[in-house]
């Protein structure tokens, strides 16, 4: 969407919804107005020259990448160490699992001795004579 808005701002194209594209009427007014309008043409060459006169050429800028990938290969450091875990490394849940555990156990423990102590503080014995 981020893109679209950029293109709509520059003048360069305009924004449909994808509900939009079942209408022809709206579709076909979007393609007039874009065919008709001079900003949209002249906006359109802007942008084609610009990316003509590029520093680094598309094209140039993909040879260098297939020959730098033709004479290094795979790049084992560049490979993610997470590719190779499992899904409970992945998730971090051989670390949680414990913690979720242990707190579980606290709570309980915490909330057993509260009844202990209320139930000691509030209950009354009976006198045996």
């Amino acid at each position: 969407m981020r893109n679209s808005k950029l293109i709509e701002r520059q003048k360069c194209g305009i924004i449909m919804n994808k509900f939009e594209l079942a209408d022809s009427n709206i579709l076909i007014r979007n393609i007039k107005t874009i065919l008709d309008d001079e900003t949209y043409n002249k906006n359109a060459k802007i942008v084609s020259k610009r990316l003509k006169k590029r520093p680094i050429g598309s094209k140039r800028l993909l040879i260098e990448h297939i020959e730098f990938a033709a004479e290094f290969g795979r790049l084992d450091m560049l490979d993610l160490a997470s590719r190779n875990m499992g899904m409970i490394e992945y998730y971090n849940l051989d670390i949680i699992f414990p913690v979720f555990i242990g707190f579980l156990l606290l709570v309980s423990l915490l909330s057993y001795v509260i009844y202990k102590i209320v139930r000691k503080l509030f209950t009354s014995k009976a006198k045996i004579d």
